[in-house]
């Protein structure tokens, strides 16, 4: 305080501050990126240097919920001497980020925005605000509309437009002032420029014109900065070579009756269907087209007028070879011959893939899982046969969340978790979701001497510890628990997935100065007691929600001393369902599930 009295020894409310008007800093960037691609960049729209020292990113956890506090003052510090020069910009970012997003990072920091989090630029001391992201309020859910597109802070990468020359405490248009704020309602009003997911053309720099982006969907850069720029003839946008691949058909031993017999080659759009011919009459019916490399393609062949579905029937007769449907296959990055396919002998026939059926026994079970799990753990980084299931180019987890649908498919189970929490301890993790989870994948970086244990209440869980790295897979968990362990350790990647797909997680460290117990018994009806062991006396809140969010009921609120405590709740007013048991102690949050069955 300017006016601090070292003598004094009874605090009057008579303190008196002062603070140097803030800086013209604001947010020029902001990044919701796929996995951990995620970055806020500063921008110092003065004409000199500043220092960052006097300034923090404060925020807050879904939402701003009580509207006035952060839940992280000052979340985000700059050390003494962090100067950004004028016109220049200072970026944070995930430490897992892109190498993209890595070469322009200045500072790493792990807990950025999922998409509802909200984010300001303030300064240290007054909390002044001088630039935010999100709304302070209740938590939107997924995120916030930004010029007219719904869930904008989720998903996408926001730009300031360059006629923006200052920041804008507000977010949304203050309709008592007339004061507009920085979302705005439209294209046009908005402060910013929402572009899609993974786009990272402007990070590190700013300002941008957006006046000049190209416009045309067939060029290379599409939606990017500057003139259009075009493939080369033969080439597509990354370099990759058109191929041309021969599809031919030999008819000499066909036991069918030939006359007026047409054989036509179909493939998925864009390509439709073509005519085979045979020109040389030697029995040999081709057609020569030339398709994208690495694309994947389906092909069928017509036997007069009608489309085979299972054209193997031709030349194999019955048996297992007659089950064979539509064939397969993906061009490689270089030039290559495929076929030629026959119809009159099943040896030279290419088996296509049923996804999942990765042993070939013509089932899709836990033995295929089990498989696939075990490659991904164990293998070269090579694709297994018919395990890429998502078509998407890559063996991890996502393929195995969709095996498993395939073997689950018409059984009952609970809704698909929309979000996860991966709740760090010193002695193990545990995983805290609003549904169901389809499976896990963590790479762990750790001392030589680590070890874990991962949980026995799975599908599936399987790890492989090479060195100091750790890869492990838990499919379909079903508890919190995902391992215990002794030593410290790091989590470098993390894809957790519903039956959908990947969904949004996020790392919490689980603090060591308490400790709140799963619900015995569990699930209940209609009592269920915790266990919350405090290590130092502190405030503390212990409360039950729904899965809206809503306060149920508060079971302790106040000072409490160091101790353990038993927490008992009575859900004898309130439907059967899923809740959680949330635990707030000096500001660190712990959550238990609870399933209460009448």
């Amino acid at each position: 305080a300017d006016n601090y009295n070292p003598d004094a020894n009874v605090d009057d409310d008579s303190c008196e501050y002062s603070f140097a008007d803030p800086e013209n800093l604001f947010f020029s960037e902001y990044a919701e990126g796929s996995s951990n691609n995620k970055y806020l960049e500063i921008y110092n729209a003065t004409d000199g240097d500043v220092d960052l020292s006097g300034y923090s990113l404060s925020s807050c956890s879904n939402g701003c919920n009580d509207g006035v506090s952060w839940d992280y003052p000052d979340n985000v510090t700059f050390e003494a001497g962090t100067t950004v020069a004028a016109g220049d910009v200072y970026v944070v970012c995930h430490g897992s980020s892109d190498d993209i997003i890595l070469a322009e990072c200045d500072q790493t920091f792990t807990y950025l925005s999922n998409g509802d989090d909200v984010f300001a630029l303030t300064q240290i001391g007054s909390g002044a605000v001088l630039d935010i992201i999100g709304l302070v309020g209740d938590d939107p859910g997924s995120g916030w509309e930004v010029a007219g597109v719904n869930n904008a802070t989720k998903d996408h990468t926001l730009v300031r437009k360059e006629t923006v020359t200052e920041g804008n405490a507000l977010w949304l248009p203050n309709l008592d002032t007339g004061e507009s704020g920085s979302a705005g309602t439209n294209a046009e009003d908005s402060e910013w420029v929402v572009l899609d997911q993974n786009t990272w053309t402007f990070i590190g720099s700013h300002p941008h014109s957006f006046a000049s982006l190209c416009d045309d969907d067939a060029a290379c850069n599409y939606g990017e900065e500057g003139d259009c720029t075009y493939a080369e003839e033969g080439y597509d946008c990354d370099g990759n070579l058109y191929i041309n691949i021969t599809f031919n058909v030999n008819m000499a031993e066909q036991v069918v009756d030939t006359e007026g017999y047409g054989l036509d080659l179909y493939l998925d759009d864009p390509y439709g269907y073509h005519d085979m011919l045979d020109d040389d009459g030697d029995g040999v019916w081709s057609v020569t087209l030339t398709l994208l490399a690495n694309t994947s393609y389906e092909y069928k062949f017509k036997n007069g007028d009608e489309w085979e579905v299972n054209f193997n029937d031709l030349g194999c007769g019955a048996g297992e070879s007659s089950t064979y449907g539509n064939r397969t296959f993906t061009s490689g990055d270089s030039d290559m011959e495929v076929g030629p396919f026959c119809f009159n002998s099943c040896s030279d026939c290419v088996v296509p893939c049923t996804a999942g059926d990765v042993n070939n026994d013509q089932f899709v079970n836990i033995l295929d899982v089990v498989a696939v799990v075990e490659h991904i753990i164990n293998g070269d980084g090579s694709m297994l046969d018919c395990a890429d299931a998502n078509g998407d180019g890559t063996l991890n987890i996502l393929d195995v969340v969709v095996i498993v649908d395939i073997i689950l498919s018409g059984s009952e189970r609970s809704a698909d978790a929309s979000s996860a929490i991966l709740e760090k301890g010193a002695n193990g993790l545990n995983l805290n979701a609003d549904g169901y989870i389809g499976g896990v994948q963590i790479t762990l970086s750790h001392d030589s001497d680590f070890s874990l244990e991962l949980t026995d209440k799975a599908m599936v869980a399987d790890y492989r510890t090479d060195g100091t790295s750790t890869t492990l897979i838990v499919v379909v968990p079903e508890g919190e628990e995902i391992f215990t362990s002794n030593g410290d350790y790091t989590i470098e990647e993390v894809i957790v997935a519903n039956s959908e797909g990947e969904i949004n997680v996020e790392i919490s460290d689980t603090p060591e100065t308490f400790t709140l117990g799963a619900g015995y018994p569990n699930p209940f009806n209609p009592t269920t007691t915790v266990e919350l062991s405090i290590a130092e006396a502190g405030f503390v809140s212990v409360s039950v929600y729904n899965v809206m969010g809503q306060l149920v009921q508060t079971l302790a609120e106040g000072q409490m001393e160091a101790n353990v405590y038993s927490l008992t709740w009575d859900a004898s007013d309130v439907p059967s369902g899923m809740y959680f048991v949330k635990a707030d102690v000096s500001g660190i949050s712990s959550t238990q599930k609870v399933m209460l069955m009448k």
